[in-house]
């Protein structure tokens, strides 16, 4: 009640009651945790509560008779669209739909949008649109489900994670990390050692020591070794872990996965297998070959017709590649059973590589083979062997550089290592592909490479030998511009 000047209680009117309502519903309204937006007919914001400049960051003028579709993230447009249409043919009706709408920063948030159709309201005349933020539980939904996808994930693909804190040396095991190495649920000690027990014993020392080379200097972890069940089985496995350091720069501690890859080795054994039957099959008939285009040749030297030591030339250079073929294919099958046999002894390097440069040459009219050292070097090794990785970079120079007329053959040495590159001007090789390239059976997919012939394993056999030699082979190569390989081999001693 009001009083008049004379002190008399007056009743309010009806239009002192309507200003007091609205001015409570404007502050309801106003001081909202949600946004309030009214839209016309025609999709325009025609009024917008100011908590959208605490929730999206804009002020609400800047969207006063803008579409309120401009807000909306472009992938939720259509849904919201539908919505809209649909409840501009329901009077009285209301619509709900998750949305993210645009900060003004750039960044959208998630919202739960509620619409009600108060068109014909004559006090309201517009959709009542209700957006609520609920950002924090969508996140928090997406959280657990890409925790339950991980889970499947590593479930269906035999993948088991581990934390190793270096300085203590402990490591903590997920679940499916214990189930890769044959253990029940909580048994697996939390020290590094108790790893180390369930290695294969012919692993035991490379593995550790490639894991503590990568814990002491940082980087990343990419293994393959072998553990032993406690029922006895035998089981292959592959870590790959990265190395974190702490405050100081210290490598602190290393987080990664284990991958179950039993089932990939035994399919690899399995086709190694067939490969060194086959080759040995192929050999014996491809020696009997051999014998008789030499028994032909031998017969027809007096033949007038030059057609036929024409085609018996041909015969024996294609007789010749498969016989190499087959003698690759041999030595990646003793490759991978460990039984590649070396006959070390004192190598000159430098006389290895003329002879090999020298044979080259005789069969090569396209391009010049050029040989440029300074010094006789010695290495210790197999001379076959060394002598077929340079056979290998030097006939492939002069493949793969169809349009160029010479090859740069390079031999130089410090006080530790011989240093040999073999330099092409051809097609070159992609970044991609580089390192790929020293794969067993890779195929650049490059249609221009695919035009030369092969199976995709000299490169692969090549670095294995060097390798074998505590050696390293590398390129350096740009597209379409030629590449280089290189060899160093530690040096034994010189002249």
């Amino acid at each position: 009640m009001a009083r008049n000047e004379n002190g008399k209680q007056m009743p309010l009117t009806t239009e002192t009651s309507a200003d007091s309502s609205e001015r409570r519903f404007r502050a309801l309204i106003e001081y909202s945790s949600d946004i309030i937006v009214l839209v016309n007919v025609r999709g325009q914001v025609i009024y917008i509560s100011s908590s959208i400049t605490a929730i999206l960051g804009y002020e609400p003028e800047e969207w006063m008779h803008n579409p309120i579709l401009a807000l909306v993230h472009p992938s939720d447009v259509s849904q919201v669209q539908q919505a809209f249409d649909d409840l501009l043919q329901t009077p009285g009706q209301s619509r709900r739909v998750d949305c993210r709408l645009r900060c003004k920063d750039g960044e959208y948030r998630w919202f739960e949008a509620t619409s009600t159709n108060l068109l014909a309201n004559p006090d309201v005349g517009a959709l009542v649109n209700t957006f609520h933020d609920i950002t924090a539980r969508k996140q928090s939904a997406n959280a657990e489900r890409n925790q339950e996808r991980f889970e499947l994930v590593q479930q269906a693909a035999h993948i088991g994670t581990f934390e190793w804190i270096v300085p203590g040396d402990t490591i903590s095991w997920a679940t499916e990390a214990e189930a890769l190495y044959g253990l029940p649920l909580g048994s697996f000690g939390g020290h590094f050692a108790a790893w180390e027990a369930t290695l294969h014993p012919e692993d035991r020392e490379r593995a550790v020591a490639e894991v503590r080379q990568v814990a002491a200097e940082g980087g990343d972890l990419d293994t393959v070794f072998r553990v032993c069940w406690p029922d006895g089985s035998v089981h292959w496995l592959r870590a790959l872990a990265r190395v974190f350091s702490d405050e100081q720069g210290q490598p602190y501690r290393m987080v990664g996965v284990n991958l179950d890859i039993t089932e990939n080795k035994a399919q690899e054994q399995r086709k190694d297998n067939f490969i060194n039957m086959a080759s040995h099959e192929l050999k014996t008939p491809i020696t009997s070959l051999i014998g008789y285009t030499h028994l032909l040749r031998s017969r027809l030297k007096e033949h007038p017709d030059p057609q036929v030591h024409l085609f018996l030339d041909r015969k024996e250079a294609q007789l010749n590649k498969l016989t190499l073929l087959v003698s690759e294919l041999l030595d990646m099958s003793k490759i991978q059973m460990g039984q590649l046999p070396y006959q070390t002894k004192r190598v000159d390097l430098d006389e290895l590589l003329r002879e090999i440069v020298e044979d080259i040459q005789a069969i090569t009219t396209t391009h010049q083979i050029i040989l440029q050292d300074n010094a006789s070097v010695y290495v210790r090794g197999d001379r076959e062997r060394l002598g077929h990785v340079l056979f290998n970079l030097i006939s492939n120079a002069v493949k793969y550089s169809p349009r160029a007329n010479q090859v740069l053959v390079w031999i130089s040495h410090d006080e530790e290592q011989v240093l040999i590159s073999v330099q092409d001007f051809g097609i070159g090789i992609a970044e991609a592909d580089r390192e790929r390239i020293f794969e067993r059976f890779y195929q650049a997919p490059d249609p221009l490479e695919q035009t030369y012939p092969g199976l995709g394993i000299s490169l692969y056999l090549s670095r294995t030998i060097i390798q074998r030699h505590q050696g390293r082979l590398w390129v350096e190569s740009r597209k379409g511009k030629g590449s280089t390989f290189w060899v160093s081999l530690p040096l034994e001693s010189r002249e």
